[in-house]
């Protein structure tokens, strides 16, 4: 772990992506300025409602990269509204919903650290390691809980492209359903 580079992602290391992503999310949270837009809207949101605000995070869970913003993803918004904001939001209105995308593609072909056959054997890794934070840090905990993957992922092909900006895979039915879940969540 101490000698893993990860500049293609955290390849099924959630613990070790937590830690990064934590310090990028901190550090971005309150330098970049759509980050900042985005804390301004909430924060606006959360001090005007009557009703809690639906706030959704959605990651895949088969990996390491998007594994491992789940389990920080709360906490660093929260943290950043207090400093950008101080007391005057209630961070109680905001409603958090986790959207875990499960496997349901593989890669046409196997690349070096990408192998199909372990993305169950990784998810259940990341939801073993959700497990033991959840049931440690309570604040870290969401409202509510959306898991949707497929029994089928081989028939979603996609061209791996590792931690690069030419991954674009195509919209599969999955990714509609997570869409479901989020309003669902938005409406709850």
């Amino acid at each position: 772990e101490r000698k893993a580079k990860c500049d293609d992602g955290f390849r099924a290391r959630p613990n070790l992506g937590c830690l990064h992503l934590t310090d990028h999310l901190n550090q971005a949270l309150l330098d970049n300025n759509e980050a900042r837009n985005f804390l301004s809207a909430l924060a606006n949101a959360a001090s005007d409602a009557t009703s809690p605000v639906p706030v959704v995070v959605t990651a895949s869970v088969f990996g390491g990269t998007g594994a491992s913003l789940i389990p920080v993803a709360k906490g660093c918004v929260e943290e950043a509204l207090g400093q950008t904001n101080g007391s005057m939001v209630d961070v109680d209105r905001l409603q958090w919903s986790a959207v875990k995308m499960l496997p349901h593609y593989q890669p046409k072909h196997r690349k070096k650290s990408v192998d199909p056959d372990r993305f169950l054997l990784d998810t259940a890794s990341a939801l073993q390691f959700y497990s033991k934070v959840y049931r440690t840090q309570e604040s870290e905990m969401y409202d509510g809980v959306y898991v949707v993957g497929s029994d089928r992922p081989g028939r979603n092909r996609v061209e791996p492209h590792l931690g690069s900006e030419d991954q674009a895979n195509p919209s599969y039915v999955e990714e509609m359903l997570a869409g479901l879940a989020m309003l669902d969540a938005a409406n709850r």
